[in-house]
């Protein structure tokens, strides 16, 4: 056997793991976008359902000035750290229950993820 026969397996090995690894994190970054996104909605379904409000208009808005919150307002997580749990208009601030649902939801579809 050459010498250099174990190497090849070990690099075959090395290529089937990176493989294996990218997938994995690729899965979880969908994950995090998912559950970011289904938590969002399911904060927008508590909030508006009880109060007999439609989920579909008006748009996301501030609850104290009632400004119409813009896309970069309502990225999951983010737009909470960004905007230090603070509304970007009047500077009320956002209930920690909104991003907390946020990352249930993250962390339940990372953990299905990570378990299939």
């Amino acid at each position: 056997m050459p010498a250099f026969a174990g190497m090849t397996n070990n690099i075959e090995n090395n290529l089937h793991m990176s493989e294996y690894t990218l997938i994995t994190f690729l899965k979880i970054i969908a994950a995090i976008l998912v559950g970011g996104t289904l938590g969002s909605f399911a904060g927008v379904l508590l909030y508006r359902l009880p109060r007999k409000q439609s989920i579909i208009a008006p748009r996301s808005y501030c609850n104290s000035c009632k400004q119409t919150l813009a896309p970069r307002d309502l990225i999951p997580i983010a737009s909470y750290v960004m905007n230090k749990g603070q509304c970007r208009f009047c500077h009320a601030p956002i209930g920690r229950e909104h991003a907390l649902i946020e990352l249930l939801f993250i962390a339940l579809y990372v953990l299905v993820v990570l378990a299939i």
